[in-house]
């Protein structure tokens, strides 16, 4: 999730594209904020994919927390500093913050305890970033490298030119990272150990940006510029220019990419239910200076400068996911021999080949029928395909070893399990 900006107090603005919200109904044309939150000085927003758990950055003051759409805020036991820049993980319990001129801190427990990140130092952090299940997290300094870690903060490696970061934000899987900075765009497919410049988007003192789940999608904003819109094909990207000049701070994107939202200080917020083809005005005319929505981009939190924490609609309790990604029956072809017995505690096994010589077939079934199943033949094939509920394959020739790998229907949860055929 991304992070956005903003000063003094703010307006929170939630508002659902087909819904009505909180204590006023919301027509096709116009959506009506009401004000939520304490007045301070807030200045990032970020929220969980369902838009359940928000946090925000507030700076002079401690990291504020909602676990109901924004209704109700509480202070984070995360210290009073300038905090300018926060993130999420999809399901809110892993967060980024980071301050100007002081540290970037570290939560695995939704806010409740922050743990400072001491190799990066202190510094002036600009953004930082969450992909889906925290393990990769991002953060943007300005006047030096991007700072990436891979395993959740407990190591951090410098990556991408020394210059003026300003943002960053993450695909779900943590691979694709795009970064700007005063001069232009830049992508990493590899998290980050290589970059290749997004030229057609131009040399721009870009401001923010926010990228689809599957990276294949970018909106950014320029401080004084557009906002603008990159679809990746293949391996190039088409760009489009949109709206008015105007100092858009922040901008929000839905997972898929098809709903967005854009903050302009000094004019309305600007919402677009089609991939930016069209735009509506939303809201008061104000200085509008940071957003973030969840992964359907039907909750959308904004906050304007000097202002209070606003909401439009009501909250709804979000849906809890399974995390079993235990399997509940594995066997083979008749004949084979698997070895230990199997339970779906144990992931490591040996089987026998069948003695007529055809490839043995591994058959699963999910504990829950609602987990998906990725197979494949060790050291031959990639993962296929995710299937609901169970699968049959046979091993491939040449293979050793049958790979099984369950995702929860939480879709963050997996395990994997493993057949040896010696």
């Amino acid at each position: 999730m991304k992070t956005h900006f903003l000063t003094n107090s703010l307006w929170l603005g939630i508002s659902f594209f087909a819904t009505a919200l909180f204590s006023q109904a919301q027509t096709p044309s116009s959506t009506t904020w009401t004000s939520r939150g304490p007045s301070q000085d807030w200045r990032a927003l970020t929220c969980s994919k369902d838009g359940s758990k928000l946090a925000a950055a507030i700076a002079g003051k401690t990291i504020t927390l909602s676990t109901d759409g924004g209704v109700t805020w509480t202070s984070a036991n995360s210290g009073t500093g300038r905090w300018v820049c926060i993130a999420s993980s999809g399901d809110g319990k892993q967060l980024i913050a980071g301050q100007d001129s002081g540290p970037v801190k570290v939560s695995s427990d939704s806010g409740a305890t922050w743990i400072e990140q001491t190799p990066l130092g202190s510094g002036s952090w600009k953004s930082v970033a969450s992909n889906k299940d925290g393990t990769v997290l991002a953060a943007a300094y300005s006047g030096s490298t991007l700072r990436i870690s891979t395993d959740s903060g407990t190591t951090w490696t410098e990556r991408g030119d020394s210059t003026y970061w300003t943002c960053v934000d993450l695909s779900d899987d943590g691979k694709t990272v795009v970064a700007g900075s005063q001069s232009g765009l830049k992508i990493s497919t590899d998290s980050g150990i290589t970059w290749s410049d997004l030229t057609g988007a131009g040399q721009r003192v870009w401001k923010t940006l926010a990228i689809s789940a599957d990276g294949s999608r970018i909106v950014a904003g320029v401080m004084r510029g557009k906002v603008y819109t990159g679809v990746k094909s293949g391996t190039d990207w088409t760009w489009t220019e949109h709206l008015t000049d105007g100092q858009w701070t922040s901008v929000a994107m839905s997972d898929d990419g098809s709903k967005l939202v854009a903050a302009n200080s000094g004019g309305q917020m600007q919402v677009s239910s089609d991939q930016g083809a069209t735009w509506t005005a939303q809201g008061d005319t104000a200085n509008w200076a940071c957003v973030t929505t969840n992964q359907t981009g039907t909750l959308t939190v904004a906050g304007i400068w000097d202002g209070t924490a606003s909401s439009v609609g009501t909250y709804s309790a979000p849906v809890i996911y399974s995390t079993n990604a235990t399997l509940r029956s594995l066997t083979i072809t008749q004949g084979t021999v698997l070895t230990p017995k199997f339970s779906s505690g144990k992931t490591n096994y040996q089987a026998t080949r069948p003695k007529d010589g055809r490839a043995p077939v591994v058959d699963v079934l999910t504990s829950d029928p609602k987990a998906k199943v990725q197979t494949r033949c060790f050291p031959n094939d990639p993962f296929d395909r995710m299937v609901g509920g169970g699968v049959s394959r046979g091993l491939t020739a040449n293979s050793n070893q049958m790979e099984v790998k369950v995702t929860a229907p939480d879709g963050i949860t997996t395990k994997t399990y493993i057949v040896k055929f010696p």
